[in-house]
C-alpha cells in the first residue's frame, strides 16, 4: 500500500567548532564553525555563528508546494 503522507525530511551532520586565537593582548577569541553532512562528506565552513544559523534556517524551511506535488507524482498519489 502506498502512503500519500509527505515523507519527513531528515539530515545528519557533523558540527565542528574551534577557537582561533588572536595574539593581541585584549582580543576576544574568534570562533569558526563547519558543518558536514554525513552522507556526502562535503564540509562547509562558516566564519561566525550567525552564518551557521542562517544556513541551518534554510535547511529547515518548509518544503515548497512544488516539491510536495513532485513527491506525490513519484509515489503515485
Amino acid at each position: 500500500m502506498v502512503s500519500c503522507e509527505p515523507v519527513p525530511r531528515y539530515g545528519a551532520y557533523v558540527l565542528r567548532i574551534w577557537e582561533v586565537r588572536n595574539h593581541s593582548e585584549n582580543a576576544e577569541p574568534i570562533w569558526r564553525y563547519s558543518l558536514e553532512p554525513v552522507h556526502s562528506r562535503e564540509r562547509r565552513g562558516f566564519p561566525d555563528l550567525e552564518s551557521l544559523m542562517a544556513h541551518l534556517r534554510t535547511l529547515t524551511m518548509p518544503a515548497d508546494a512544488e516539491d510536495v506535488d513532485r513527491q506525490q507524482l513519484v509515489e503515485g498519489c
